[in-house]
């Protein structure tokens, strides 16, 4: 049976708010009908793994044990994390309690004083400047995704482009108003 996106969303759009025995129920009743698990989860709007797993494990047990197998304790509280990321480096490290107030407190409350103070602090570390590509480099998603080649990473922390743009008007106002020399990003990536 070819895939229909038509008919997955459809039968995505039917299922919606339906509780997992019922599914489980449509699903076991279509698979005495004969159909595979392909067909079922066109049907159903779900993937053919998905019907695997309510065929399987119908009331999702296994699934359960297998999270909590995968708990970790946080390394603050002592208390258990989030089992649904699995083993390993993708793990959570803290409880949700833990993670938000950690991340509440890492907000760094960008001010002009604290703009220019970072940008001197990295000008002093990295011998030059700061770009915008450095800021750029230098915040953890864009670093855990892809380094950004020719920039600087691991120095003292930068605001965003787009923080020091709102603050100051530009990347390089923010600069100058440090008492730094501005240069764009392609000039010194030019040059060397």
């Amino acid at each position: 049976m070819a895939t229909n996106p038509q008919v997955k969303v459809e039968g995505w759009l039917a299922t919606i708010g339906e509780s997992r025995p019922v599914l489980v129920h449509r699903a076991t009743r279509l698979r005495a009908e004969g159909l595979t698990n392909r067909e079922i989860g066109e049907i159903l709007g779900r993937s053919p793994k998905t019907v695997s797993d309510y065929l399987c494990d119908p009331f999702g047990i296994q699934a359960r044990e297998r999270k909590n197998r995968y708990r970790g304790v946080c390394v603050d509280c002592g208390g258990l994390t989030n089992g649904n990321e699995g083993r390993g480096p993708n793990a959570p490290k803290r409880c949700r309690r833990c993670a938000i107030a950690e991340a509440k407190r890492r907000q760094t409350k960008w001010t002009q004083e604290t703009i220019t103070a970072a940008l001197r602090e990295w000008a002093e570390w990295a011998d030059c400047p700061p770009s915008s590509l450095d800021a750029m480099a230098s915040a953890p998603s864009i670093r855990v995704r892809r380094p950004v080649s020719g920039f600087l990473e691991g120095g003292p922390p930068l605001p965003s482009p787009g923080v020091a743009k709102a603050v100051f008007g530009s990347w390089g106002a923010a600069v100058e108003a440090a008492g730094l020399r501005y240069e764009p990003f392609w000039r010194r990536a030019a040059t060397g």
